[in-house]
């Protein structure tokens, strides 16, 4: 059966793996050959929400995505330039048909680079593809309809990874092809040992590490900043990259519950009673991201607008030291330490910081949006902006939440292990 296209274009974005990748299998269905492409864009690496550890993060995954992709007698091309400018290159030695990339619920910076990338191959008269990677559903016009639409598209099947992916030999031995970048640079980028590793390999590692035993403490283990570190799912940065996909997690989940449910396993209530736990911040995660889908100002304004002339202080050293965690205040301050050497914090603990920041600092939410951002290895806009607007208290629908240190201290960390780490 002849195919639609002869040649396309796999822009990968946050969906940084093979297996269950619907934007990939859409791409190879549809065309004879697919280039796997993944441009680390100037404009987006200059963005004030981008970090060092995202860059860590996507360098990672990409080395273990090529060693893949080679595997199956396949490449990928990755550039340092604009998409536009990689996209003018390759349609100069080869014609171009279309571009398949996954859907992105991202922040205002990434949103501009598609209006962008939009008008570019309209120009060209090139073709757009876009595929959803989760949840979250484009155009959604009744929230009520959502859960039903969420439950259909993620309760299904994951996708195998692909038996090949066919690259034409000419688009890599053309002169004008500027060469990939090379493995070596790669790894140069991915060098900060203390974050968590983020590849397809390692998220099915942690994936499985969770179900078989570190999720039995899930529901008693969040709170702490120490045990969460340990019972938490660490899933959050393969999930905000896409090296696993929540088609993946579901499935996984739903499998690891009947193998529970029919066997003898010694506590199997409390292995059920957190794998609902974390079934049920499955569903949230996308409830929040959703959000951001259907209000992307509320990067910029409150979500209840009667919030916007709330007064706060712009204190740029008062910022700077809770940054830095040398505020005084010990167990705030150690938890900004741990989160600018790891990447990562459980989320009670990220809830203290901001209400810490945004009450009692009396710092805007609109000030720390993007550099608490650049902190987070799980960086996902969606949770973080809807989040962070929780916390400060701007929503108008939950109950203010003031969180006081001493007493998240005395709860979670009475031995002051993680406060003296």
């Amino acid at each position: 059966m002849s195919k639609e296209f002869k040649f396309v274009i796999w822009w990968i974005k946050r969906d940084l793996r093979l297996e269950d990748n619907i934007t990939l299998s859409q791409a190879l269905s549809q065309s004879e050959f697919v280039l796997p492409l993944y441009v680390f864009e100037k404009s987006i690496a200059m963005s004030p929400d981008y970090s060092k550890f995202h860059l860590n993060a996507i360098s990672e995954a990409l080395i273990y995505l090529k060693r893949k992709l080679e595997s199956l007698n396949s490449s990928i091309w990755i550039q340092d330039a604009e998409l536009e400018d990689a996209l003018e290159q390759v349609n100069s030695v080869l014609p171009l048909e279309a571009v398949f990339s996954s859907e992105e619920t991202g922040s205002s910076f990434t949103y501009e680079r598609d209006k962008r990338v939009k008008s570019y191959l309209k120009s060209k008269g090139l073709q757009w593809r876009e595929s959803p990677t989760n949840g979250v559903i484009r155009g959604l016009k009744d929230r009520q309809y959502r859960s039903k639409l969420w439950n259909s598209r993620i309760y299904m099947n994951p996708l195998p990874t692909p038996d090949s992916v066919p690259v034409p030999e000419n688009v890599f031995h053309a002169a004008k092809l500027l060469p990939c970048l090379p493995q070596d640079k790669l790894v140069q980028r991915s060098r900060i040992s203390n974050l968590e590793k983020v590849s397809e390999f390692a998220a099915k590692q942690r994936l499985d590490s969770f179900l078989n035993r570190r999720m039995k403490g899930y529901s008693g283990g969040l709170s702490s900043p120490n045990r969460a570190f340990h019972s938490g799912s660490r899933l959050s940065a393969h999930l905000a990259w896409g090296t696993v996909s929540l088609r993946q997690v579901v499935a996984a989940v739903e499998k690891r519950k009947l193998e529970i449910q029919s066997s003898d396993l010694k506590g199997q209530k409390y292995w059920l009673r957190s794998l609902n736990a974390f079934t049920s911040r499955l569903h949230w995660r996308d409830h929040f991201i959703q959000r951001l889908e259907s209000e992307p100002e509320s990067e910029f304004l409150c979500l209840n607008r009667a919030f916007e002339d709330l007064p706060f202080r712009s204190d740029e050293e008062k910022l700077q030291r809770w940054l830095a965690g040398t505020t005084g205040v010990p167990f705030v301050d150690a938890c900004m330490r741990r989160l600018s050497t790891t990447g990562f914090l459980n989320f009670r603990m990220r809830a203290m910081v901001v209400s810490f920041a945004c009450h009692s600092l009396h710092l805007s939410w609109k000030e720390i949006i993007y550099p608490l951002a650049k902190r987070f290895l799980d960086y996902e806009p969606g949770i973080h902006i809807s989040q962070l607007q929780m916390q400060a208290g701007v929503v108008g629908i939950n109950t203010l939440r003031v969180y006081n240190p001493d007493k998240q201290m005395a709860d979670h960390d009475s031995d002051l292990k993680f406060t003296k780490a």
